[in-house]
């Protein structure tokens, strides 16, 4: 595509701007996309060991090279496999013991070549009427299998259940076998099915779309059927291929730095200069409890992370640069600028870590760096590993002017379209039909596109265009990379990396790192939440060198107080506050117990409750949050400016629900709010005392 012109500039877009459809609140239940995964489950060391031993020797492998590593990560997806058919047998993910076709199917419109096959893959639109039984909660943003009832389904009926599935470990792909193996025993035992997602539910009516082939719907539409979650092993299929494809790829293998030893003595960087940034404020709302009982004071912290107006203490003396950088008139600073520099470098072997703390400036360095490359005729895929995350990065490409035409974001068909950033529609080939989002059935060129933004997991979707395309992508870049298991790091790698293709990773090796779907899988023995950034980071030879890192100081976002703790604790003392313009705008709030010092704790008493899936909340502190972020509204702080964090989905869903559908404040999860900034964070934390639970971590 040669080098895309810049286009003017464009109203600047936010990742946080927009209506995002709540989901919908009930005591003590709380809506997945998919199954829990770590409640009750039956896969613990001991289970492994006694039963499948050798599946516990490559869990505790030493990923010391890259064959080991890939050793490790099939054993961390056979577990999972393992732990979904234990912990969620097929009975358990029943949505409907009878559906049937309301009306005839409709078959979507395509550009595909239907001669490329004898009987193609058609993409439809089904609707099913279900039983007045049916579980509806499963129903809700859920991919499913339909299930038409065969001879053996009528045999199971006698009992009142279908028959479950059984999964021995020596049916997963193991040591080199062809992936897949599971999948097709699974589909041996279900019979004739369709997969696909539901994308909308009236009444006793879901309607949902699916990928098969006509003579599929055909068989079906006259039939009794059953629809069940499906607890995507679709993906594990996928993580399987792509372990196999770079544990075979020498040229894949040099791009993961596992062989830096050595190192020549890296310039020296001088931390001279500020840009302008907004800093967030921040309030905690946090249980004491008990440990006998669970009514609790809960003491809450406000944290107004803007600046107070006195002068700081003197910051650490300059160090000099052997070779100075010169600042342009871009607004980076000249650590910005030397990331900036390493990244665009001619190279295509290096890997590159961009190490980002909070509130210095990752993003904005790396959408510089990929505007840089775009300009010199470079094709870029960034993965991110969470919808949010890519928003965040596409919308701040966009704001740099880029043409219309020149980026695609790409997501998954199983995301309902109203929840993308109505800014991004157009980018994500999502049209609209009145009020009503759609996916636009069309193939995609990529070809057409420099840069091409996907999360982790919506990757292999990408492959079909990409064979498709002509041209190679030059880079890929990981951002938020230290919130993905390496192994997911690897899959684009596996499908789209060429021997020209440079690996770039971007992150915080000292944040939260990747969720585990497996209980067993937070013990720190296994490593499963050693990211690539941590791997990088604790190898001496390569964070010492420039050339392989770059780590970012300045804070342009945090109060002075919140930057020198967070310094000292994980920072080893390198990160240094600024003053950005508008820094003091909330110091004189009327809810701050001391003036210009805009954090705060406040005690909350208040019983703590637990839901079937394990999940807290505590009512009265979230009637809390709800007052401050009124007060706030009231002192004219948008609500797209305020955030809500809590560890417990129950709380998120409690003060959502306090809130109303109409809300723009941010309510979410430590993990899913992780790599987003607002003027104002609420914290609160529903538990403490001795009972902490999972917030020991």
């Amino acid at each position: 595509m040669g080098k895309p012109g810049l286009g003017h500039r464009v109203d600047r877009l936010s990742p946080i701007s927009g209506r995002v459809v709540k989901r919908p609140w009930e005591p003590g239940f709380r809506i997945r996309r998919q199954p829990t995964k770590k409640r009750n489950s039956e896969v613990t060391r001991e289970y492994i060991a006694e039963h499948h031993p050798a599946l516990l020797d490559d869990l505790l492998l030493a990923a010391t090279d890259v064959r080991a590593a890939a050793k490790k990560f099939i054993a961390f997806v056979e577990l999972e496999q393992l732990a979904d058919e234990l912990d969620q047998p097929l009975k358990e993910r029943l949505i409907a013991s009878e559906a049937r076709f309301t009306h005839d199917y409709q078959i979507l419109p395509s550009k595909r070549n239907t001669e490329e096959k004898e009987k193609p893959n058609v993409i439809a639109i089904v609707k099913l009427t279900v039983e007045e039984g049916a579980d509806f909660r499963l129903a809700k943003e859920r991919e499913a299998i339909i299930l038409a009832k065969g001879p053996e389904d009528e045999k199971q009926a006698n009992s009142g259940d279908a028959k479950p599935l059984k999964v021995e470990l020596a049916e997963l792909p193991r040591d080199g076998a062809k992936p897949g193996a599971l999948q097709k025993k699974k589909k041996s035992l279900l019979g004739r099915r369709i997969y696909g997602f539901i994308i909308r539910r009236e009444g006793s009516e879901i309607t949902i779309r699916v990928t098969c082939k006509v003579g599929a719907l055909e068989a079906l539409k006259d039939q009794p059927l059953k629809l069940y979650v499906d607890i995507n092993t679709v993906a594990q299929k996928f993580q399987l291929q792509a372990l196999s494809r770079v544990a075979s790829k020498t040229f894949i293998q040099k791009k993961l730095g596992f062989d830096v030893t050595t190192t020549e003595s890296p310039p020296i960087i001088e931390i001279s200069s500020t840009s302008p940034s907004r800093s967030p404020s921040i309030i905690w709302l946090d249980d004491d409890i008990d440990a006998k009982s669970t009514t609790s004071n809960s003491s809450s912290v406000i944290c107004l992370d803007d600046l107070p107006s006195e002068k700081p203490s003197t910051p650490p003396a300059a160090t000099t640069v052997e070779n100075p950088v010169q600042t342009p008139s871009t607004g980076l600073n000249e650590e910005q600028q030397l990331a900036v520099t390493e990244i665009t470098k001619d190279c295509t072997e290096d890997l590159f870590m961009l190490f980002g703390p909070p509130g210095t400036g990752k993003t904005f360095t790396l959408v510089k760096a990929i505007i840089e490359l775009v300009q010199n005729g470079c094709r870029i895929l960034v993965c991110t590993p969470s919808n949010k995350a890519a928003d965040v990065i596409s919308c701040g490409i966009l704001n740099e002017g880029i043409g219309r035409n020149s980026l695609y974001r790409h997501v998954s068909r199983t995301l309902d379209p109203s929840t993308v950033n109505p800014q991004l529609r157009s980018h994500a080939g999502i049209e609209m039909n009145g009020e009503e989002a759609y996916h636009a059935n069309e193939d995609i060129d990529l070809d057409d596109y420099a840069i091409v933004v996907s999360t982790l997991g919506s990757t292999p979707s990408l492959r079909k265009p990409f064979d498709r395309s002509k041209k190679q992508f030059t880079h890929i870049i990981i951002d938020e990379a230290g919130q993905a298991a390496e192994m997911e790091v690897w899959m684009p790698l596996a499908f789209f990396a060429a021997e020209s293709t440079r690996l770039i990773v971007a992150g915080d090796p000292m944040q939260l790192g990747p969720v585990a779907n497996v209980h067993l899988l937070d013990d720190p023995t296994y490593g499963y939440k050693m990211s690539i950034l941590s791997r990088l980071y604790q190898n001496e030879a390569f964070r010492s060198d420039t050339r392989n890192m770059v780590q970012l100081t300045k804070n342009y976002r945090s109060h002075e107080a919140i930057v020198k703790v967070v310094s000292q604790i994980f920072y080893d003392n390198t990160l240094e506050f600024t003053r950005p313009p508008g820094h003091d705008s909330l110091h004189h709030w009327h809810r701050l117990p001391k003036d210009k010092f805009p954090v705060f704790f406040e005690s909350i008493h208040g019983n703590v409750n637990t839901d079937g899936n394990g999940s807290s909340s505590n009512e009265a502190e979230a009637h809390a949050v709800v007052f401050y972020v009124q007060s706030l509204l009231r002192w004219r702080v948008q609500a797209h400016e305020i955030g809500v964090v809590s560890p417990y989905t129950a709380q998120t869903q409690l003060i959502r629900h306090l809130l109303g559908p109409s809300s723009e404040v941010t309510v979410d999860t430590v993990e899913k709010f992780q790599g987003s900034e607002r003027r104002v964070i609420i914290m609160t934390a529903v538990r403490n005392g001795t009972a902490l639970g999972f917030m020991e971590d």
